[in-house]
């Protein structure tokens, strides 16, 4: 039986490396061939049903989008980069009168979620894919679903993550408005196709915005929301477009708009900082010219010290900030109050006359400043209204 078994598997290993010979010149043969048969394949490939291929058509008349944006959180607001975080819920829904159905119930619907809903997508249901214009990075996409209604409404709704950047204006830092804004834009279809409609944003204003309120934390004040359709425009070429009018896209904008909470800057920056300027005056109560020299150096590198900490928590800005302004001017006065000293200094050295210059720096550089922050505080914080476009609809 031992002496059968190996003569067989001898028979068998025989018939393996033919087997393996023909299947090497097999590979050789199969370029060859696909190129014979190829003209054949596309042409089979075309006569068939483009639903075979997996595409899905679009509706036949101009679908209109309604989009909801539910924002959980705005968060990690970094000024530097000029970018922020949200964590919310996007809803988007349309008729397609194809996938009406005949229901016992109005109010039924069927529902797909995640995995199901990606198949439905792929095969059944046409969704048109949406963008975040202003997104930065990768958008993190925990669940989704869809859902249909007899009368053939279709409902795409997902739970997102997203870093987002909108440029920002610091011109009243530290007592200023921001917009949180996220643009929607479809991917595919310009405006001849596809256009936004109704947007909602939640929570909504009618509560006087408190609910909106803890969406950003405890660094923002709501002062209200906005919501508009807009168009962009691209310069695609005329095979992606549908006529003459392609390459214009309807967008959603979604926009928070927001006041910093400014009494951190006030308490730990504001006020320390005054209060140096008006310790620098006192070198003109003191007779001691090395004394005078010391004090007005030492707080000069003080206000030095302020300006690497605003520069730090703002991006590099082509215009100037109310806290850098009220910086630049403590330099200026501390930097006139050691040329005065100096001045003084010398006059009483050569004893050539005796006007006395410190008499009228006591009160005329408190004096001044004074006048100097009362004007800079109007012009930047009151009168100054065209720079931010606020939004006040928060009751």
């Amino acid at each position: 039986m031992k002496t059968v078994c190996l003569a067989h598997l001898s028979d068998i290993s025989r018939y393996l490396l033919v087997f393996m010979k023909k299947m090497r010149v097999a590979e050789k043969l199969i370029p060859a061939i696909g190129l014979l048969l190829a003209p054949g394949h596309v042409v089979k490939a075309q006569s068939n049903d483009i639903q075979e291929l997996g595409y899905i058509a679009p509706p036949d008349s101009l679908v209109e989008v309604d989009a909801n944006l539910y924002i959980n959180k705005i968060y990690n607001v970094n000024s530097v980069e000029e970018t922020y975080q949200i964590d919310g819920y996007l809803e988007f829904q349309w008729i397609d009168e194809r996938l009406a159905f005949e229901s016992e119930s109005a109010d039924s619907y069927l529902i797909f979620e995640n995995d199901r809903a990606s198949e439905v997508m792929k095969s059944e249901v046409w969704v048109p894919a949406f963008e975040f214009v202003n997104i930065q990075g990768k958008q993190d996409t925990q669940h989704f679903l869809i859902s249909i209604e007899p009368n053939g409404t279709v409902t795409y709704e997902e739970r997102f993550f997203g870093i987002f950047h909108t440029e920002m204006n610091f011109r009243k830092f530290p007592f200023d408005y921001k917009k949180f804004v996220v643009e929607i834009e479809p991917f595919s279809y310009d405006e001849n196709f596809l256009k936004f409609k109704t947007l909602s944003l939640f929570p909504d204003t009618s509560d006087t915005c408190k609910a909106l309120d803890t969406t950003l934390g405890k660094d923002w004040n709501l002062t209200g929301i906005k919501v508009v359709t807009d168009t962009s425009s691209y310069g695609l070429p005329d095979a992606m477009t549908s006529g003459s009018d392609g390459g214009i896209y309807s967008k959603a904008v979604f926009e928070v708009h927001a006041k910093r909470i400014s009494d951190y800057f006030i308490w730990q920056v504001l006020l320390p900082l005054f209060l140096i300027i008006a310790a620098s005056f006192t070198i003109f109560w003191i007779r001691d010219f090395g004394t005078q020299i010391g004090i007005g150096f030492s707080l000069m590198l003080t206000v030095v010290a302020f300006n690497f900490y605003s520069a730090s928590i703002l991006p590099r800005l082509p215009y100037n900030t109310f806290i850098e302004y009220v910086i630049m001017f403590g330099y200026l006065f501390i930097l006139f109050g050691i040329i005065a000293a100096t001045i003084n200094h010398n006059l009483e050295k050569r004893e050539q006359s005796s006007f006395d210059l410190f008499k009228v720096c006591r009160w005329g550089f408190p004096a001044s400043y004074l006048l100097i922050m009362i004007i800079l505080i109007l012009v930047n914080l009151v009168f100054e209204t065209g720079t931010m476009d606020l939004v006040n609809n928060c009751g």
